[in-house]
């Protein structure tokens, strides 16, 4: 789905969307590349409806993300899921929690093994 593809391009750069009203709303606006704000503006009825719909969808892939996270690390994408809190798991899924913060945690646990938060008890995405 491109509606997909757009929140997970711009999860990646930072890039934040809400809806206020009728408005689509992109932050920051520094962080926006061509391709991007194009893409936007030709699907913004469905970024728009895919952010005030129900859904049982994540917005982003989670387990995509967690994979470029542990990248050239000896941590695992399962270990660092059961490191993650279940409301860091919400915010990833809602894309606010961004693929450099993600890699930002790996990379914080694998080089300090011993400060490792609570974590979850949540079975891993399939």
């Amino acid at each position: 789905m491109i509606t997909q593809q757009i929140f997970r391009t711009a999860t990646q750069l930072g890039v934040h969307f809400y809806v206020d009203g009728e408005n689509l709303v992109v932050t920051p606006r520094d962080k926006i590349t061509d391709q991007l704000r194009s893409n936007i503006r030709q699907h913004k009825l469905d970024s728009i409806r895919a952010l005030t719909a129900p859904s049982i969808e994540p917005i982003v892939d989670i387990v995509e993300l967690l994979e470029q996270a542990c990248k050239g690390l000896p941590l695992k994408p399962q270990q660092l899921w059961r490191l993650l809190s279940p409301e860091d798991i919400d915010d990833i899924r809602d894309g606010l929690i961004n693929a450099r913060t993600i890699r930002a945690y790996a990379e914080r646990w694998n080089d300090h093994p011993h400060i490792v938060p609570v974590g979850n008890d949540l079975p891993y995405p399939d």
